[in-house]
């Protein structure tokens, strides 16, 4: 079992929470004050618990989860199955989320139409189905009435697959 201790209302529980349903592992949460992580390792957190290691950054709790527990699953066992997750994690995490803080509205225009291109080939980010790729669009997916949807229908769709998961719902009751 691990142990995921959040503030109420971050952005980046569910995703892993979402990570840690899909692979069946045990957790328990952990509410904390706010600005616990920030003081503690100068971000927002959250933080995962494994044993006597602490793990921050969204990304590399994600990562660490789906390398562990996930393997040939959430996380390909191939090399170019795992770049190509770091790949679309990059894409979202770097392009995706700069352009849209940013208000970079062209550039992100261009990655969306990237996106839309590649969610009307595939049902999932990478041909195998459902991998850690795909939860690095859960962001996204939550803030979507911030995109353009009407102009990316596929984008739409890929998102509305994304919160069908029974994983997604099971996150959301546990986030605190």
């Amino acid at each position: 079992m691990v142990e995921l201790r959040s503030t109420r209302g971050c952005v980046n529980t569910p995703r892993i929470l979402m990570a840690l349903e899909e692979m069946g592992v045990g957790y328990r949460v952990e509410v904390v004050p706010d600005g616990t992580f920030s003081t503690r390792h100068g971000i927002p957190g959250p933080e995962l618990l494994e044993g006597k290691h602490v793990l921050v950054e969204v990304g590399a709790i994600l990562r660490h989860v789906a390398r562990r527990y996930g393997a040939g699953t959430l996380w390909p066992a191939d090399l170019i199955g795992q770049a190509q997750v770091d790949r679309w994690l990059d894409f979202q995490a770097v392009r995706m989320a700069r352009a849209a803080a940013g208000r970079d509205l062209e550039t992100l225009g261009v990655l969306l139409a990237v996106l839309e291109r590649h969610v009307t080939a595939h049902e999932w980010i990478l041909d195998r189905g459902f991998t850690l790729a795909d939860l690095g669009f859960v962001p996204a997916m939550v803030k979507r009435d911030k995109f353009p949807l009407a102009s990316f229908p596929a984008i739409a769709a890929y998102f509305d697959r994304l919160g069908a998961r029974p994983s997604w719902k099971n996150a959301l009751a546990s986030t605190p």
